[in-house]
C-alpha cells in the first residue's frame, strides 16, 4: 500500500462528501493498515481509488456521453447518466446479488443496485430509452434471473437496449436478455451460457473398500440426489 494511503489511515485530516460517499469509510477499514494478499500494483490501485472516493472524486464508469443525473431535492446522484432521451446505466465488473451500495465505478455491481438504477431512470420523464452499458464477465447466479425479469418490469414499458462492450458473459448476458435489443461491439464477447459440473465417480473405490452407499431423499425418484459421487 502506498505511503500516501497509510498516512491518511493514520489520521491525516480529510474532507468528506455528504451522502453515499460515507460508505467508503467502511471500505477503507478493509484496505488501509490491513494485511492484503494482492500484488503491489493492485494494492496501489485500490488504495488510490478508495481515497479518491472519500475525497469526493467520482470516477466515470463508462465511455458513453452523458451527464450524471442529480436529484434536485436531495442533491444525490440517482445512479444513471443521461444523454438526450437516453438514460445510461453501467454494469461493469463482477456481479453480486446483494449490496446496493456497490456500483459500477467500484468494479463490482449488485443486482439490487441495478434494479434501483433502472427504476430511477424509468421514472425520469425525459428518458425514453434505457441503455445498459455492459462490460462484465458475469457473477453470482443467485438473483440473476429475478433481476433480469425485474429490469423489464420496472422499466415500465420504456425501450431497453443492452450494449456489450467489450464482454457480456454468463450472468451479465442473462441481464442483457431483459432488453429489447442487444448490441455487441465488433470485438466484443457475448454469451458463454451454460453450467459446468464435475462429477467424481467413487462407486468402484467404495466397492473395493466394502462400502455401499444408500442415497435417501424425501421425494420420489433420485432426481434430487442426481450427481452424488457413489454412482456412475
Amino acid at each position: 500500500m502506498s505511503t500516501e494511503g497509510l498516512a491518511y489511515a493514520s489520521g491525516e485530516p480529510i474532507e468528506f462528501m455528504a451522502g453515499d460517499d460515507y460508505q467508503y469509510v467502511r471500505v477503507a477499514q478493509h484496505v488501509f493498515n490491513t494485511p492484503l494478499l494482492v500484488m503491489p500494483d493492485v494494492a496501489e490501485t485500490i488504495g488510490a481509488y478508495v481515497r479518491s472516493r472519500m475525497e469526493g472524486v467520482r470516477p466515470e464508469a463508462n465511455r458513453f456521453a452523458g451527464r450524471p443525473v442529480i436529484d434536485p431535492n436531495t442533491g444525490a446522484y440517482r445512479g444513471y447518466r443521461r444523454e438526450g432521451p437516453v438514460g445510461i446505466i453501467s454494469i461493469t465488473g463482477e456481479l453480486v446479488n446483494r449490496g446496493a451500495w456497490l456500483g459500477a465505478s467500484s468494479g463490482l455491481t449488485s443486482y439490487e443496485g441495478i434494479l434501483q438504477q433502472v427504476r430511477a431512470a424509468a421514472s425520469d420523464g425525459d428518458v425514453e430509452t434505457i441503455l445498459l452499458d455492459i462490460n462484465s464477465p458475469g457473477g453470482e447466479a443467485f438473483g440473476m434471473s429475478d433481476t433480469s425479469r425485474g429490469i423489464r418490469e420496472v422499466a415500465g414499458g420504456k425501450k431497453i437496449v443492452a450494449v456489450i462492450n467489450s464482454i457480456g458473459a454468463s450472468a451479465a448476458y442473462g441481464l442483457a436478455t431483459s432488453s429489447n435489443e442487444i448490441v455487441v461491439t465488433e470485438s466484443g464477447i457475448a454469451g458463454s451460457i451454460g453450467v459446468v459440473m464435475v462429477h467424481f465417480d467413487q462407486s468402484e473405490r467404495a466397492a473395493k473398500a466394502g462400502v455401499k452407499a444408500t442415497v435417501i431423499t424425501n421425494s420420489d425418484g433420485l432426481d434430487k440426489a442426481r450427481g452424488h459421487p457413489f454412482a456412475p
